[in-house]
């Protein structure tokens, strides 16, 4: 996990808002921070790197970073925001030890569970909409997070609301139209009645 990094005025990048999310990486999630009432932190940095396509949003997750306590110590920013997110990972792991090998499982699997964004609106919103989102996939959920971990989905399975799957594609797995000799399949849930997130 990597800190999205903090606005700070020392930095004389002018106008602050100017700065552009500080780590990126490879199998890796960029961290924003927000408070316990799930707004995004006024100096977390969240401007987007530009890309071919203009289609990476930056920073992926967030996470309570504000009044972080620890050591005697009440801290704010990013940098405790990413551990939040690293120790669900852990968590997920430990659910899902196949993961621990593929990270590309945890890194989807994370997103996927968080929420709710910030903005209200969809992260493909505001790409479309060229809009810069601060939170990127929303608040992380641990809780979601953990129960999407214990589904495993195998090809062909019937399907379950929450599922995921991580492997390696092979000639043999494509016919002779190029799309998939196998399916996964999901089931989704009535939404008239959505069960309580519990965010870290």
């Amino acid at each position: 996990m990597h800190a999205a990094g903090n606005i700070d005025p020392l930095d004389g990048i002018v106008p602050a808002r100017a700065e552009y999310v500080n780590h990126k990486g490879y199998n890796t999630l960029s961290v924003g921070s927000h408070d316990e009432a799930f707004a995004i932190d006024t100096s977390s940095v969240f401007r987007n790197p530009s890309s071919p396509h203009g289609d990476r949003e930056l920073p992926e997750i967030s996470a309570n970073g504000t009044s972080i306590a620890a050591e005697g110590l009440s801290l704010d920013g990013t940098s405790f925001a990413a551990p939040a997110v690293s120790g669900v990972a852990a968590l997920i792991q430990e659910t899902a030890p196949t993961l621990v090998q593929w990270p590309e499982g945890c890194r989807a699997i994370l997103p996927a569970a968080a929420g709710p964004r910030h903005s209200a609106r969809t992260w493909w919103q505001d790409i479309v909409d060229h809009v810069d989102g601060v939170d990127g996939a929303g608040a992380l959920n641990a809780e979601e997070s953990f129960l999407v971990a214990q589904g495993r989905s195998a090809r062909n399975a019937a399907p379950m609301p929450r599922a995921w799957d991580v492997g390696e594609l092979k000639a043999q797995d494509f016919g002779a139209t190029s799309q998939t000799v196998f399916n996964y399949r999901l089931s989704v849930p009535n939404r008239q009645r959505r069960a309580p997130h519990h965010h870290l």
